[in-house]
């Protein structure tokens, strides 16, 4: 179907660009005329303006005023082609009524068909809910289980878990250069380590250092990156700490 209509297309341009051509061609004879009709005047206006400087015959028969007659009778537009305004401007109208008739008779059946093909496409029906039915519930996924945190371990060794992420919520201030930040990180994972050999929050101590790894030791972490840091912290240090 597609091709169907580019085809129908590619035609149609090759009409309109056959109606360009003939526009030029009838703008050019136009032109001709208009030219020749102007020469032709001026012409006619020379050929009096000499004829009234001249000595008036002496041959009996013919006089000046005949002449003079016979030359203002010399058609200066219509005669000059061959062809009267009237006759152009027909000729002009056959050419365009000959290319743009198939033109719009191309374009309503492409039109058409259009409409055609629009009206067989077939719409899904809507789901309609009746008083004492309900509509399907959409499927969801269901979550995964959360990772216990802090749980596995005894209170006091979760307290001092917590006295390791405190350090390191501590160092979180505006200002602070990546450097101390990741020592103090580095230092606090590996006392969290002598205390707990496995434990969940190790792979969020890892993630945080990833984040301060992205900037330079010497310079100063963005104001978003730490509020980002401290609540995550915020939000892990009551596990090991319960209020």
């Amino acid at each position: 179907m597609a091709e169907e209509f580019l085809n129908r297309l590619n035609k149609l341009e090759e009409k309109i660009d056959g109606l360009g051509e003939t526009l030029m061609r009838m703008i050019t004879i136009l032109g001709n005329v208009t030219e020749v009709k102007s020469d032709l005047r001026m012409a006619k206006e020379e050929i009096l303006e000499e004829f009234k400087k001249m000595p008036a015959p002496s041959q009996p028969g013919v006089t000046k005023d005949e002449i003079s007659q016979l030359l203002a009778s010399i058609p200066t537009a219509e005669g000059s082609s061959g062809l009267s305004a009237e006759e152009v401007s027909q000729i002009v109208k056959g050419e365009l009524a000959a290319i743009l008739d198939p033109i719009l008779a191309s374009i309503e059946e492409l039109r058409e068909g259009l409409t055609t093909k629009i009206d067989a496409i077939e719409l899904p029906e809507p789901v309609v809910v009746t008083a004492g039915t309900t509509a399907p519930a959409p499927a969801t996924e269901t979550a995964a289980p959360p990772i216990p945190t802090g749980g596995s371990i005894s209170p006091d060794k979760g307290m001092k878990v917590a006295d390791q992420l405190d350090r390191i919520l501590a160092s979180l201030r505006m200002g602070c250069k990546a450097g101390d930040v990741l020592e103090i990180m580095n230092d606090s994972k590996a006392e969290i380590l002598k205390i707990v050999p496995s434990d969940p929050i190790m792979v969020k101590i890892d993630k945080w250092v990833g984040v301060v790894n992205t900037y330079s030791r010497r310079h100063e972490l963005q104001a978003k990156d730490i509020l980002k840091l401290k609540k995550d912290l915020k939000a892990e240090i009551p596990k090991y700490r319960p209020a």
